[in-house]
């Protein structure tokens, strides 16, 4: 289902979906990360997200920032901050969400396998960020169901 994601395999994906791919047990926080950071998607939005990132950032974290892929925290903060800060994406808190904090620190595995409650809708957001219209159509009739 990845690589039809990243391909934009429309066929693929409603193979997938219509053999019964359960949709909230493969999309994953690390994979939806993974999809956000694909090298593979150029979108200028995207691009923005990273400088959007930036401008936030101290040298340090920009350079970090630079070498490493897009967080689900780091894809919220942008959409907000797009958005006027009248919308607060959920990805925002996904670290709060951990139950497991061990010695003040966060069980990164656990946020990763996180699952989301409406796939689709997460998928589909991310079809529209990276222009993927005719995919955002599919995932919106079968999240639909």
């Amino acid at each position: 289902m990845m690589e039809a994601l990243v391909s934009n395999r429309l066929d693929f994906v409603n193979l997938l979906l219509e053999h019964g791919l359960n949709m909230q047990q493969f999309l994953t926080a690390s994979r939806l990360e993974a999809l956000y950071s694909s090298k593979r998607i150029h979108s200028k939005l995207i691009d923005s997200i990273f400088m959007e990132l930036a401008q936030t950032r101290t040298p340090t974290k920009k350079k970090e920032l630079q070498e490493k892929s897009l967080t689900l925290h780091d894809v919220g903060v942008a959409l907000s901050h797009m958005m006027g800060h009248v919308y607060r994406s959920p990805y925002i808190n996904m670290v709060a969400k951990s139950h497991e904090v061990k010695d003040g620190t966060v069980d990164e595995q656990e946020i990763r396998s996180q699952t989301f409650t409406q796939p689709f809708d997460d998928l589909f957001v991310w079809s529209i960020v990276t222009k993927r219209h005719e995919l955002g159509k599919v995932l919106w009739v079968h999240g639909r169901y």
